[in-house]
């Protein structure tokens, strides 16, 4: 799945991303956390584009 970067956010020792991957109806709606260390070594803006993979029992969604 691949994404576009909305916005960055550092949250101390993590950092929230928050993505719009292609294809979704609704704007929104993902966001990834990684911890500082990972970001700093490869960076992201606004803008960026990325893709997405996850261990789908990692997952948690949440009811709107």
């Amino acid at each position: 799945m691949q994404a576009r970067v909305l916005a960055v956010e550092y949250q101390g020792a993590s950092v929230q991303v928050a993505l719009e991957a292609d294809g979704m109806t609704e704007p929104g709606g993902l966001s990834a956390v990684v911890d500082d260390a990972t970001f700093a070594g490869r960076p992201l803006a606004p803008g960026d584009r990325v893709a997405l993979g996850w261990d789908p029992a990692a997952a948690h969604r949440l009811d709107a």
